[in-house]
């Protein structure tokens, strides 16, 4: 087993790795539950959470990085969906080839999205 175990319940279904969700923004959207903003028209099915350095189109990821060293991260993903900080919104626009959510807080977010979907 991994180094990391997650406790469950003995009624819990077990975890199906073989079974991907098939994510549409609104679903992302519904678990986030705080202000944001989207940047980005086009639709994504998200498959899988992942790095924001490894991340292809199919992939929500984040961005905590602030200044150079986030807009760089944020020009260079592949990611489909990243949820980076309000500060980065200049940085996301004219991508259309991306959905940016803009959020205040990252952590809590991101945590929301994968607690629901891939936990």
């Amino acid at each position: 087993m991994g180094l990391i175990q997650r406790a469950r319940s003995v009624d819990a279904e077990p975890c199906r790795p073989d079974i991907m969700p098939q994510l549409q923004l609104k679903d992302i959207l519904d678990a986030l539950g705080c202000e944001h903003k989207v940047v980005g028209e086009r639709e994504h099915v998200v498959e899988r959470a992942l790095p924001i350095d490894v991340a292809d189109e199919n992939t929500i990821t984040f961005c905590n990085k602030r200044g150079d060293s986030g807009r760089s991260l944020l020009c260079r993903t592949r990611a489909g969906v990243i949820i980076t900080l309000r500060d980065h919104e200049e940085s996301c626009r004219n991508r259309d080839d991306r959905i940016f959510i803009l959020v205040d807080d990252l952590r809590l977010a991101f945590s929301r999205v994968l607690r629901r979907y891939f936990a």
